[in-house]
């Protein structure tokens, strides 16, 4: 139920969704850019974006993995999509996109470099399968940041697995405050 409503939601939202959590919003893009650096990322990775949205977070990843990374995004809603296409071309970046549900990742196992989990963790129906989709992807060392802004968002997130390490749980407590988990694939 929850998807659905999100994808309702985010149908609805998309024409102003730039304006308050865009890549130029001035108190957003710190927040963005904070939230990227702890992927760690190094030129050349693969990277995928669950909940890609408008692409906010894509010109700071791109920004680390240069032209030769490869950057992969997901979401729920078509006209987030639409808007995240125009907004890359208006970049001059590419990305992967893909219409899907992040409980049912369309890619291979053990595919990316690092991957960003970022406010879909308060929409999903299942967490805890969403979360095995993300380290289903995950290759062996993969860099994995989730987050959201929703307080009861620390008591979504499942019992992570064995193979999570080097666990960090911490609160940015800029004017958006978020939530975040951070963490690598052991395997």
């Amino acid at each position: 139920m929850k998807n659905r409503l999100s994808k309702l939601l985010y149908s609805m939202v998309w024409p102003v969704y730039d304006i308050f959590f865009g890549a130029g919003t001035p108190f957003v893009k710190n927040m963005r850019k904070r939230l990227i650096e702890k992927l760690e990322l190094k030129k050349g990775q693969r990277v995928a974006d669950i909940g890609i949205g408008t692409g906010a977070n894509v010109p700071f990843i791109h920004e680390q993995i240069g032209p030769e990374g490869e950057i992969f995004g997901i979401d729920i809603s078509r006209e987030m999509l639409n808007k995240c296409r125009k907004n890359l071309d208006k970049w001059g970046i590419k990305a992967d996109l893909m219409l899907g549900d992040a409980e049912e990742l369309p890619y291979n196992d053990r595919s990316f470099d690092a991957i960003l989990c970022f406010g879909i963790f308060n929409h999903v129906d299942n967490p805890d399968k969403l979360l095995k989709e993300i380290m289903r992807i995950a290759t062996p060392g993969a860099k994995i940041v989730i987050g959201d802004e929703i307080f009861p968002f620390l008591a979504r997130i499942p019992k992570l697995p064995e193979n999570a390490v080097d666990v960090r749980k911490s609160r940015d407590s800029g004017i958006l405050p978020f939530w975040i988990v951070e963490f690598k694939n052991r395997k």
